[in-house]
C-alpha cells in the first residue's frame, strides 16, 4: 500500500498478543488512528478515503460498532472468512467515507466498501480512491488504479522487486504525497517499509 496524506509525522505501533487477541503492527500518524496493518496470522488490511456512500443495509441489519472496526477485525480474525463473519455482524462510522481492502495469508482478499463486499476476480485485487460498486460517486478514473492493473496484468513472476516498482509507478505527489509504502509478505508475517 501507499498512504498519502499531508502529515510528515508517521508512526507505527506494534501490540503483542493478549488476552485471546492476535499480536498485530499498525501503521500511520500521530492521531494513532490505524491507517492500515497486519496481525501474526498475516491477516492484511489497507483503508482508502472515498466519498460519502449511503449504508441503508448496514443501518436496517447491523450493528453498529463504536470505535475502529478494523481494530476488532485485525485482533480477532485469522482469514478472510473470518473478517466476513465480523463485517456480517457490525458496520462503523468510517464505512460511510472509506473503504477497506483485506488479504490472508491464503491468498484471499476482498474490498468492504459501505453495504458492498467486493471479492477479488483474478490472482490480485487493487483498491484506490473510487468505489468499484458505484464509481460515479468519484474519484474514476483513476490513473493510479489503471497503472496498477496494467502492471499486475503483465507479472510474470510476483517478488518483492516487483511490487516495490507497483508502489513506485503509483505513489502521488502534489498536496496528499505519498508519506510511505509497504509490501506485506503475508504467509512469512513480515512488513516492508
Amino acid at each position: 500500500n501507499n498512504e498519502d496524506w499531508e502529515d510528515p509525522a508517521t508512526r507505527f505501533w506494534v501490540y503483542p498478543p493478549t488476552n485471546g487477541k492476535h499480536g498485530w503492527i499498525k501503521f500511520g500518524f500521530g492521531s494513532g488512528f490505524p491507517q492500515g496493518g497486519m496481525n501474526d496470522q498475516g491477516l492484511f488490511w489497507d483503508a482508502t478515503a472515498g466519498h460519502y456512500m449511503d449504508m441503508p443495509r448496514s443501518e436496517a441489519n447491523k450493528v453498529l460498532y463504536q470505535g475502529p472496526l478494523m481494530q476488532k477485525v485485525i485482533e480477532e480474525c485469522s482469514s478472510i472468512p473470518d473478517a466476513l463473519e465480523i463485517f456480517d455482524a457490525y458496520y462503523c462510522e468510517d464505512q460511510y467515507k472509506a473503504q477497506y481492502l483485506l488479504g490472508d495469508n491464503t491468498g484471499n482478499s476482498m474490498i468492504v466498501e459501505g453495504d458492498s463486499i467486493l471479492h477479488k476476480s483474478t490472482y490480485y485485487q487493487v483498491l484506490t480512491n473510487f468505489y468499484q460498486s458505484d464509481p460515479d460517486l468519484g474519484g474514476y478514473p483513476c490513473w493510479r488504479y489503471e497503472k496498477a492493473i496494467e502492471l499486475l496484468g503483465q507479472c510474470e513472476l510476483l517478488t518483492l522487486h516487483f511490487a516495490g516498482e507497483v508502489l513506485a509507478h503509483t505513489h502521488q505527489e502534489g498536496r496528499y504525497p505519498t508519506k510511505y509504502s509497504n509490501i506485506y509478505d503475508l504467509k512469512n508475517q513480515a512488513v516492508y517499509l
